[in-house]
């Protein structure tokens, strides 16, 4: 059966709730195994204990980010080579250290930092490259055009943009929900947000056919 790309990332987001719901409901069986405490099934949700509508807000802007790169990623690909689309998109490692520098993260990555990107990601596309990933079965770049390349970089730049503030949430609600909470926080969301846009664009699609 035929999957539309929001289907597909629709469910991937669900099968990484349905894990964070496990491992945060068996990290609550050891808790009350280790602590000796039966009452009640509070034990087995302790990961939320401290869990506040600033905490739920905080994974609302990644899991948006996240759910607009994820599906923008379908369309690069089908507009150029994906390959090419692997090596370029290895230049989110700069991307990241650029953005870090803007508010509200404001955090100045030293000249090693920097080399460090620059090396990391320079050994990534040399990697892509060497094993053949950046041409197409032609021996083309493919790199579909303007056009493409403009896509590219507003991908960087969403998903950049998406990894720092999913760490910044991260680390400002560690101190009310345990790790495995945080993902069931980050998920669900993603889950809602990319049934949202499969619907929606299911809808669209109708309305082209009709």
């Amino acid at each position: 059966m035929q999957q539309s790309e929001s289907e597909r990332t629709f469910f991937s987001e669900v099968i990484k709730l349905a894990v964070s719901i496990v491992l945060t409901l068996g990290a609550g069986v050891v808790r009350i195994m280790t602590s000796g405490d039966v009452s009640g099934g509070g034990g087995l949700l302790a990961g939320f204990k401290g869990v506040n509508c600033r905490a739920l807000l905080l994974f609302l802007a990644p899991a948006v980010l996240y759910v607009a790169a994820n599906n923008l990623r379908f369309y690069i690909a089908a507009a150029m080579n994906p390959g090419l689309l692997q090596v370029l998109w290895n230049l989110k490692i700069v991307t990241i250290g650029a953005l870090y520098n803007l508010p509200p993260f404001s955090r100045r990555l030293s000249g090693r930092q920097w080399c460090g990107a620059g090396l990391l990601a320079l050994g990534s596309t040399i990697a892509e490259l060497s094993q053949g990933r950046g041409h197409s079965s032609d021996g083309g770049l493919n790199s579909g055009g303007s056009a493409g390349l403009l896509l590219v970089a507003v991908g960087l730049v969403i998903t950049s943009f998406a990894a720092i503030s999913c760490e910044y949430a991260y680390k400002h609600t560690a101190a009310h929900l345990d790790f495995f909470a945080q993902c069931c926080v980050l998920y669900g969301y993603g889950s809602v947000l990319n049934l949202a846009a499969f619907v929606v664009r299911e809808q669209l699609e109708k309305r082209k056919g009709s």
